[in-house]
């Protein structure tokens, strides 16, 4: 038996870049991101995948997916050993 439903699916590409305001620009661009995903599909499963040029080993952008994954209460993908929290990375999917 096919159950039919309902799956929501998000691309994005961050601002690029390691100026302040670029850093500013990826915490605004996350947060419409997490505003729309509640208005939207706050009840749909989802996949969020995309270059959010966000390294997880700076620990002022690192608090930026962190915020993403809190408030939506998503998963980190982990492809491979060599994505963990102790690796750069700038393409995520959630």
């Amino acid at each position: 038996m096919t159950q039919e439903g309902r799956l929501d699916i998000y691309n994005t590409h961050l601002d690029a870049g390691n100026s302040r305001k670029d850093i500013r620009a990826r915490k605004i661009q996350i947060q419409s991101l997490i505003d729309y995903i509640k208005l939207h599909s706050s009840k749909e499963p989802l996949i969020i995948a995309g270059d959010m040029n966000i390294n997880l080993l700076n620990t002022i952008e690192n608090k930026v997916i962190n915020t993403l994954i809190n408030e939506l209460n998503l998963n980190m993908v982990r492809w491979n050993a060599k994505h963990s929290k102790d690796s750069e990375s700038l393409d995520y999917i959630f």
